[in-house]
């Protein structure tokens, strides 16, 4: 009779002993996995913030070179432009100064 007591105080003492400690495990294992699941989260939303920033970063680039581009294109352009201009009126006043040697010596 003593020794069952015994025993089933025992048993008891190793049943709550289990239990205390299937439950620290549990919740120590609930919190690990909470942790490391907003972990992945955080990890998530760095990624995708960094992506729309390369994004950002590439279309900001991308408008400046097409702006830089179209503005070179409009300075050739012009310059073009005035080159033609300027050849234009030399070829057309050495043409005027010629045909006054010219007419200038003929009657001579």
């Amino acid at each position: 009779m003593y020794s069952s007591m015994n025993d089933c105080s025992f048993l008891q003492t190793i049943g709550q002993t289990t239990s205390q400690n299937t439950g620290q495990t549990t919740s120590q294992n609930a919190g690990l996995d909470n942790r490391q699941t907003i972990v992945r989260i955080l990890v998530r939303i760095q990624a995708k913030l960094v992506k729309q920033q390369v994004e950002m970063q590439v279309k900001y680039s991308s408008n400046t070179l097409v702006k830089h581009w179209s503005n070179t294109s409009q300075n050739t352009r012009q310059i073009g432009s005035n080159a033609g201009q300027n050849n234009s009126q030399t070829t057309s006043q050495n043409a005027g100064l010629d045909n006054r040697q010219t007419t200038g010596q003929n009657a001579g």
